[in-house]
C-alpha cells in the first residue's frame, strides 16, 4: 500500500512488521513491533534492530510507550474505521504533551478526506486504504487553505 509523507511525496516503506510476522530480527531491520513486544522484549529489540517502531491500536494508551519514546523512530497509529478519531488524539498527545519528534504514521482506514486533518494533528506519514487513489490523495493537503484554529502543528518539522 502506498505511503505518503507530509511533504506530499510517495515514499518506499522499508519497515518490516514483526508484530505480524515471525521473521527474525537482524541489525539491518527497521522493525515494527506490537506494544506487548515492545514492553516484553525492549532491550533485545533495541540492540538487534537498526530502527524501532511500535504499532498502537486505538485502545492503547500513549502513556504505555513513554519509557521507550526516546528510542522509537516511529509510532504507528491505527484507524480501524475512518469515523474513529482516537488516533487523532493519540497523535496530538505525542506531539504536544510529550514533544515526540519522530515519525507518526497513520494506517488502516486512512482516506483522502482526512489527510490534511491528520497532518494538523501531527501525523507525518499516511498509509492509504486500498481503495484510495494515491495521485488524488497527494492533492488533499491543499484542500483546506484557511482554518479557524491557529496552526497547531508545524507539519514540515516531522
Amino acid at each position: 500500500m502506498p505511503i505518503i509523507n507530509n511533504h506530499h511525496q510517495v515514499i518506499d516503506d522499508d519497515w518490516v512488521d514483526f508484530s505480524l510476522e515471525s521473521n527474525s530480527l537482524d541489525s539491518s531491520s527497521k522493525a515494527i513491533v506490537s506494544l506487548d513486544q515492545l514492553k516484553n522484549e525492549f532491550e533485545e529489540l533495541k540492540n538487534t534492530s537498526q530502527a524501532l517502531a511500535v504499532k498502537l491500536s486505538e485502545t492503547d494508551s500513549v502513556d504505555d510507550i513513554l519509557p521507550f519514546l526516546n528510542d522509537l523512530q516511529m509510532v504507528i497509529l491505527q484507524f480501524k474505521v475512518f469515523a474513529d478519531g482516537r488516533a487523532f488524539s493519540q497523535s496530538k498527545l505525542l506531539r504536544d504533551r510529550y514533544s515526540y519528534q519522530g515519525q507518526i504514521r497513520a494506517v488502516g482506514d486512512v482516506i483522502r478526506d482526512q489527510l490534511s486533518f491528520m497532518q494538523r494533528c501531527g501525523f507525518s506519514q499516511f498509509q492509504l486504504s486500498e481503495t484510495e487513489d494515491v495521485n488524488q490523495a497527494i492533492h488533499a493537503f491543499s484542500d483546506i487553505s484557511n482554518t479557524y484554529q491557529s496552526e497547531l502543528v508545524k507539519a514540515n518539522n516531522y
